[in-house]
């Protein structure tokens, strides 16, 4: 609709769109855009709650509609000055909704990309709490005097000779995850500042990392079990056994809950495992894994009732972190590598074992797309793995010891 807008129009003239209106098209007409007579391309946008002024005009084909302000704020007068001035930037082929944008992007700074990059739903309903924790280490350790420097100044050069630095101070593993968090907070921030440059982590040279993968050798199995059957914390000692019969991560068995075991059923159940919840999976019980969990059971209720976890420590968590025992020579992840290889050993099919070790098939694997293992297929190979460990560690029976001897505190 086109008036000469002035104040009088603006207050007797110009209507919001009618409760329950429709366009053409069936859609609800939230706002109504009334032009002016006299300045070609100046407008008033009115809705139910407020009136805008607008300057709008076709930019290389396209038409562009800036918003200036709002009545009431703004006068006749003035807006209809600022629609000149911006009609004119207009009509020289600038776009100032892209200006603008262009202004906030260099004013972004690293602190505000990764708080935009922490609190999507990506990070924080498919990535793991530990994932979150990485990169708020590497902000605070690594990244802390660039967090109120602007993306658009940190250049390729500055992130490279950073890699660097990090990577002979602290160690090259840090140095990766430091650029790794930057590419992801940059990454993110470019789909809403779109002129933001690409990220300049691509001049990195990353340094190589080797998956440390070292099973207990079987020989060495035996001695191992006699150590950890020598602690004295008898929480600790079945934490070690659990894991190795499990295959679980140290920390994924470190938080175990009671309210995610059912001994009935012989299941447990990981809600946020490494990757977040979308890799939530729940672990088939062998028979001697039910029989470490029902005397944690027994034993916890008798000397810890009120903790909810599994394996309880006086820690600031309330469970176990991470258990280093001086007596031991191999840390706790190498107890998965030992399950892997006794999987193997076992005669389990790579697609069981990934399974289980809550892995992703390879992703040239067709076939694993067709497989559907169950929970009582995946039971029996569970127990195939245990009896293995079994055969060769060959225990005695483990009687149930007093909590009031012991200190439940982690090292």
């Amino acid at each position: 609709m086109k008036l000469k807008i002035n104040k009088t129009s603006i207050e007797r003239d110009c209507l919001p769109p009618l409760q329950g209106e429709f366009n053409s098209r069936g859609k609800p007409v939230l706002q109504r855009l009334y032009m002016d007579l006299e300045l070609r391309g100046f407008g008033l946008l009115v809705g139910r709650k407020k009136k805008s002024f607008i300057a709008q005009t076709d930019i290389q084909g396209r038409t562009t509609r800036v918003t200036i302000g709002q009545y009431g704020i703004w006068t006749v007068d003035q807006a209809r000055k600022k629609a000149r001035e911006i009609l004119m930037q207009m009509a020289n082929g600038e776009n100032p909704n892209k200006m603008k944008q262009l202004q906030k992007s260099k004013g972004l700074t690293l602190g505000e990309a990764a708080e935009l990059y922490l609190n999507s739903p990506k990070m924080l309903l498919e990535r793991s709490p530990r994932t979150y924790q990485s990169y708020q280490q590497s902000l605070k350790t690594y990244l802390k005097d660039w967090m109120k420097k602007p993306l658009m100044e940190i250049s390729r050069k500055m992130v490279r000779e950073k890699h660097l630095k990090i990577g002979n101070e602290c160690g090259h593993y840090a140095a990766n995850r430091a650029m790794r968090a930057i590419r992801a907070f940059w990454n993110r921030a470019m789909k809403e500042y779109e002129y933001l440059p690409i990220c300049p982590t691509i001049n990195v040279d990353w340094f190589p990392e080797y998956r440390r993968q070292e099973p207990i050798p079987i020989e060495e199995l035996p001695n191992w079990y006699q150590k950890v059957q020598a602690l004295k914390n008898p929480i600790r000692r079945d934490h070690h056994l659990f894991v190795l019969f499990s295959g679980l991560r140290r920390n994924d068995a470190a938080t175990m809950r009671w309210e995610h075991v059912k001994l009935d059923a012989g299941t447990l159940f990981r809600p946020n495992p490494k990757g977040g919840r979308k890799r939530a999976f729940t672990v088939p019980l062998s028979d001697f894994m039910i029989e470490i969990l029902q005397r944690r059971k027994l034993e916890n209720e008798m000397f810890i009732p009120v903790s909810p976890w599994v394996f309880p420590a006086a820690s600031s968590s309330g469970h176990i972190v991470e258990p280093k025992e001086k007596t031991i020579k191999w840390s706790c992840h190498r107890l998965r590598d030992t399950y892997t290889t006794a999987a193997n050993s076992a005669g389990l099919s790579l697609y069981d074992i990934e399974t289980l070790t809550n892995h992703r098939p390879p992703k040239s694997s067709v076939t694993a797309g067709y497989i559907n293992q169950g929970i009582e297929h995946l039971r029996d190979s569970q127990q195939k793995i245990t009896n293995y460990l079994l055969n060769i560690l060959k225990p005695k029976p483990i009687l149930a010891l007093h909590f009031d001897k012991y200190s439940t505190k982690t090292m």
